[in-house]
């Protein structure tokens, strides 16, 4: 075990959780929607892709804004997956697509739109922590960067955007160990300055130590899930994270 003991002074620490121009508690979906912007967080969302659509990466996409347009900017958690696991689970028989690939791009975003209230109810638990997911997933919190392009554009297709099995793959000896050098010591800087400790049980930076995506699967598995139980257990997951995140970016 490498045991990385580093001090920031305050003025650091500062640097480190700040973005090129953009306040740390600055909520860049608020901007970014203006007057569309609503206290229902998942319709923001809807109403982000949609306005997004087809627009350069740089200019719309959250994780960019945050970072100045920076393409090394990624999300933590993806937040259409999430929705579509709960909208495929409370609703079995209905088909759910972020895009459509015949006609109108926006039809299910539509659709989800205009039958939110029926299509998720708020009396479900799993509705109730997608709601508090979507509403910590707007902020900084949600978002980190990458050392250099290309780790972004492969996390959806390994793992559906899984964050555990991503950074599993960052250690030396993993598909991703490359974009670090293969060097366990830039690893562990750059999980410390993008702070993405609280993936770790205890903090501690070490493979055997990341959280998986839920109590029974492995850090190094992802999974599409189904089960309403075990959607609920990753909600909850994520929203702690980003809680004890947002602690970092709140001025």
């Amino acid at each position: 075990m490498i045991d990385l003991q580093i001090d920031f002074d305050i003025e650091s620490e500062i640097r480190a959780c700040s973005i090129k121009g953009v306040m740390m508690d600055e909520n860049m979906m608020k901007k970014y929607l203006g007057d569309r912007y609503s206290t229902n967080h998942i319709i923001n969302f809807i109403n982000y892709w949609i306005e997004g659509y087809d627009k350069p990466r740089a200019l719309s996409d959250l994780d960019c804004l945050y970072y100045d347009g920076d393409l090394n900017a990624d999300t933590i958690f993806s937040v259409w997956t999430p929705i579509k696991f709960v909208l495929d689970c409370l609703n079995p028989k209905e088909k759910f697509y972020k895009y459509n690939k015949y006609g109108n791009p926006h039809k299910f975003l539509f659709i989800v739109k205009d039958n939110l209230d029926t299509l998720l109810s708020r009396d479900k638990e799993v509705v109730q922590e997608l709601y508090r997911f979507a509403e910590l997933a707007e902020t900084r919190a949600n978002y980190f960067k990458w050392p250099i392009t290309g780790i972004n554009k492969q996390r959806y297709s390994d793992d559906f955007d899984q964050m555990p099995p991503a950074l599993y793959k960052c250690f030396p000896g993993g598909k991703y160990s490359s974009f670090f050098d293969n060097d366990a010591m830039v690893l562990f800087q750059w999980i410390e300055d993008q702070k993405l400790e609280d993936f770790f049980i205890g903090n501690s930076i070490e493979q055997k130590n990341i959280r998986p995506l839920i109590s029974s699967m492995n850090a190094n598995e992802s999974k599409w899930l189904k089960d309403e139980i075990e959607i609920l257990e990753m909600l909850k997951n994520y929203n702690s994270i980003l809680q004890e995140r947002s602690k970092y970016f709140t001025s």
